[in-house]
C-alpha cells in the first residue's frame, strides 16, 4: 500500500491520537457550564456527528455545533464565547491526556527511517498542535511531530474544513505531486470523503466513534485495519521501534 508513494499523509485528531473520547468528556464539561447540567455524551452525540459532517462549504462547523448547544440547553452566551469556553476546557486535558494511538509511533519511525515524507493534515486549530508539539510529554517522548513531519497543515491552512478536499489538494499541490504518489491516513467519514475527492487512495484507521459510518468508511477507503499493531504485522514489522 506504501510502495511507490512518496508522501504520507496523516489525520491527527482520531487517526494517529487518541483524543475523541477526551472531545467527548469535553464536551460534557461544556455543556455542564453553559447550562448547568451534567449529562451524558450520548445525549448529544447524534447532533454533533450530523452537524461535523453536513455542514456546507464556507460553514465553521464548530461555530454551528456550539450554536446548536446554545438552543438546546437555552444559554444566553454567543457561539463565540463557547467557543473560548470550549478552548479553556480543553487545554489541560491537550497537555497531559491526549496521546498516540498504541503503536502509531511506530508507524511512524517506521515510514520516516524508508525514507516517506510525512505530513499532517487536520482540521485542528494551531494553537492545539502547538501544545501537542511542544508542551505534550506524551508525544514528545514518543514521536515528536516536530521531528518526524515535514510539515503540519491546521484548521488555520485552508478555508473550508473536511469533507471538503482542500487541505489534501494544497498538500499535493504544495509538494507538487500527484495524488498517485501520495496516501491519507483517517479515521471518519469526513476524512475518508476529503481524500478521496482529491483521488487519493485512503487507510481506514479504526475508531470506535465513528461507528456509525463504518459501512461507509468501508466502501469508501482503500484499506482498513483495526489498530497500528494490526497496520504494521501487515507490513512485517513485529517489534518496537526504539530510539
Amino acid at each position: 500500500m506504501f510502495a511507490g508513494k512518496k508522501l504520507i499523509i496523516f489525520d491527527l485528531d482520531g487517526t494517529l491520537i487518541d483524543s475523541i473520547n477526551i472531545w467527548n468528556q469535553i464536551d460534557v464539561e461544556l455543556v455542564r457550564r453553559i447550562s448547568g447540567l451534567e449529562i451524558d455524551f450520548e445525549d448529544i452525540r447524534s447532533m454533533r456527528d450530523d452537524i461535523m459532517a453536513n455542514t456546507k462549504d464556507g460553514e465553521d462547523k464548530y461555530l454551528k455545533y456550539f450554536e446548536a448547544l446554545i438552543k438546546k440547553y437555552n444559554s444566553n452566551l454567543t457561539p463565540e464565547e463557547v467557543d473560548k469556553l470550549n478552548d479553556d476546557v480543553a487545554l489541560d486535558m491537550l497537555r497531559t491526556f491526549i496521546d498516540y494511538k498504541s503503536d502509531a509511533e511506530n508507524l511512524i519511525k517506521y515510514l520516516k527511517d524508508n525514507n516517506y515524507t510525512l505530513v499532517i493534515a487536520t482540521t485542528s486549530p494551531s494553537y492545539m498542535v502547538d501544545i501537542y508539539i511542544n508542551e505534550n510529554v506524551n508525544i514528545i517522548n514518543k514521536a515528536n511531530i516536530s521531528e518526524y513531519f515535514d510539515s503540519v497543515y491546521t484548521k488555520e491552512s485552508v478555508t473550508n474544513l473536511k469533507p471538503n478536499s482542500e487541505v489534501y489538494l494544497k498538500v499535493l499541490s504544495d509538494y507538487g505531486i500527484s495524488a498517485d504518489d501520495a496516501i491519507a491516513l483517517e479515521d471518519s467519514i469526513e476524512g475518508v470523503k476529503a481524500a478521496v475527492g482529491a483521488g487519493l487512495e485512503v487507510i481506514a484507521m479504526y475508531d470506535e466513534n465513528s461507528n456509525s459510518y463504518r459501512e461507509e468508511i468501508n466502501a469508501a477507503s482503500t484499506y482498513q485495519f483495526n489498530s497500528f499493531t494490526e497496520l504494521l504485522k501487515e507490513l512485517g514489522v513485529s517489534k518496537k521501534i526504539d530510539y
